[in-house]
């Protein structure tokens, strides 16, 4: 299996932030049955996402637990900082620099980019290292804050 990398990459002024889109793609992903990883590469960022995944929703809420709690086995999305993830989840959204060196563990991987100069700046590092490592990282552009168009489900919008 060859993971697929995905960047997507917030224009300027996009309704989206970073944070919110990351919760979006881990509610596709969840709508879609799969188990996320959210590898974050500060605490404050991993608690942020937190609290933003418990009110995202008008709704409801995303459910989820942070990887450092002794989570359930059976949560369908987890949030970690520093941790090892776990062997269950099948998408990772890394936000941590650099490429974290689990990433072939998994089916997909999410980079969310923003206009943020040093965030860009790492980012393209990131898109570099992912090349050498062998892998064809795809890049989608942000404008609104409708993800639908974005092949966030493997380059057609059937499921993930």
């Amino acid at each position: 299996m060859e993971t697929r990398v995905d960047f997507y990459v917030l224009a300027e002024g996009a309704r989206l932030n970073r944070e919110r889109l990351i919760c979006r793609l881990a509610g596709k992903a969840y709508a879609h049955g799969k188990r996320v990883y959210i590898h974050t590469g500060m605490n404050e960022e991993a608690m942020r996402l937190d609290d933003l995944l418990w009110t995202f929703e008008d709704i409801g809420f995303l459910p989820h637990e942070r990887a450092e709690e002794a989570p359930d086995p059976d949560t369908p999305i987890l949030i970690g900082c520093g941790t090892e993830p776990p062997q269950t989840a099948t998408i990772l959204i890394t936000t941590a620099h650099p490429v974290p060196a689990f990433i072939k563990r998994y089916e997909r991987v999410f980079e969310v980019v923003d206009q943020d100069p040093e965030r860009l700046k790492r980012s393209r590092q990131r898109y570099r290292e992912y090349q050498a490592r062998g892998l064809s990282p795809h890049k989608h552009d942000i404008t609104g804050g409708d993800i639908t168009g974005a092949q966030v489900t493997g380059g057609h919008d059937s499921g993930f």
